[in-house]
């Protein structure tokens, strides 16, 4: 059975392609987290992985730029916002610790060398070109 995805809200596309990708490239390790829109008083910002205070509690939480969920589906906009959750999914994996637990301080550089590995071994499997620190 094929999904069409433009019968879904942008957040539940997210939540569908975070699924598969959790389950393709990081075996199906991570737990589930919310994925939010947001971000907009940013100036460069598309996404944010990472801890985040909500109904006077701490939550681990995916937040994408809402102006560009907003343009999921215009032609070629897609694969643009999904590359952005993708991105947040690696450091969303690289904030786990042995136990599960997502971690505040990972030890590493956000865009250090274990994060560029992850992006340089699923943009390769994708057709992409590789990235440098």
């Amino acid at each position: 059975m094929s999904i069409q995805l433009d019968m879904f809200e942008p957040l539940d596309q997210l939540a569908a392609y975070w699924d598969d990708a959790n389950r393709r490239w990081f075996g199906g390790e991570m737990k589930p987290v919310p994925i939010i829109g947001g971000l907009e008083n940013t100036k460069r910002t598309m996404g944010r992985a990472g801890w985040s205070r909500a109904d006077d509690r701490y939550q681990y939480r995916i937040e994408m730029r809402q102006s560009l969920l907003g343009r999921i589906g215009e032609p070629g906009m897609y694969r643009e916002v999904t590359d952005v959750l993708l991105h947040e999914m690696i450091h969303q994996n690289l904030d786990l610790d042995s136990n599960g637990r997502y971690v505040a301080d990972a030890g590493e550089p956000a865009h250090g060398p274990e994060f560029t590995s992850w992006c340089n071994r699923i943009g390769s499997a994708l057709g992409l070109a590789e990235v440098a620190e």
